[in-house]
């Protein structure tokens, strides 16, 4: 099967979010509480996602990577925060 790689939609924000969580829990999951990733953040990241995609920014990038009709993976890339600040808010 062929990976497609495309911009994501609006309606791709839940999936999106699930993903994001799934990589963060994978990633800093030893770091932190159990509970962290309950419900309460997957909640957050889907608001955060459906923020994202119904207000693009020309400075940023979002692509997402696609084995059929499932979204597997995605990326998110633009300009650094002088402020420090976790980007992801926007």
């Amino acid at each position: 099967m062929e990976m497609l790689i495309r911009r994501p939609l609006p309606a791709d924000a839940p999936v999106l979010a699930r993903l994001h969580v799934l990589t963060w829990r994978e990633t800093y999951g030893h770091l932190l509480p159990s509970d962290f990733f309950g419900d309460a953040h997957l909640e957050m990241r889907q608001t955060m996602w459906e923020r994202i995609l119904a207000n693009p920014r020309p400075e940023w990038t979002v692509l997402t990577a696609a084995l059929g009709d499932e979204l597997v993976g995605f990326v998110s890339a633009g300009p650094g925060s002088e402020s420090g600040t976790d980007s992801s808010s926007r």
